[in-house]
Formats: C-alpha cells, sequence, structure tokens
C-alpha cells in the first residue's frame, strides 16, 4: 500500500480534495511561501485568487476534509518549500462531481510554487 510508503499521508474525507487543495494554497499564501518571480512572470489573477481562498482556514478546511488542521498546514508547508515536488491525480480526482474545479486547484497550487516541470 502506498501509504505506508509515504512521508506524509491524510486520510482525506471523499470527494473533499478540492477543499484541501485551496486550503493549502490559504497557508502557501498566508505564510508567503510561494514563488513571486514564477507568479509574476507566468501567472495572472493572484491578487483575485488570495481573496478567494481567504475563507479557506485550516479550521473550515479540516472540518470538510477530516484531516487535523496542524496535518494540512504540515503538508502544504512541505510542498511548498519542497525543491522537487510532484501531484499526481488520476481517477481519485477525475471521477467526482468537482472534477474541473478540482484539477484547476491542484494545477493552481502547482503554478503558484513554481513545480511544474
Amino acid at each position: 500500500m502506498a501509504a505506508r510508503k509515504a512521508v506524509l499521508h491524510a486520510q482525506i474525507c471523499p470527494g473533499t480534495d478540492i477543499v484541501l487543495a485551496l486550503g493549502m494554497i490559504h497557508v502557501i499564501i498566508k505564510d508567503q511561501l510561494y514563488d513571486s518571480e514564477f507568479i509574476d512572470k507566468y501567472c495572472i489573477g493572484f491578487n483575485r485568487l488570495k481573496i478567494h481562498v481567504k475563507d479557506y482556514t485550516l479550521e473550515k478546511v479540516s472540518g470538510i476534509t477530516r484531516i487535523p488542521p496542524d496535518q494540512i498546514e504540515n503538508i502544504a508547508r512541505s510542498y511548498a518549500l519542497a525543491e522537487r515536488a510532484v501531484i499526481q491525480w488520476g481517477n481519485a480526482v477525475e471521477h467526482v462531481i468537482n472534477s474541473f474545479g478540482t484539477a484547476r486547484a491542484i494545477s493552481i497550487l502547482r503554478a503558484i510554487t513554481g513545480k511544474l516541470d
């Protein structure tokens, strides 16, 4: 099982991946862990994104995803601060009702941290 080999593992409530991604974006923006240079060069709408994720606090995201707030923060910080990182998704994300929004939130998470290649 992949979870046994993972450095970090969070057992998420099914269908709440989008909320976790938005919560991670919230932490990354709040703690200024984003890649400013990459955002300035390649991204648009960052100020609107800041406003959009403002309400995705650790407590709110925890209540929806059932992942403890400190674990969400640890995941977000670990991802943002990693030299290299990958978020791989597949059927688990693509077969839920919010699949487009989830994929978009994950793509935004990758973009604001500059982890696209």
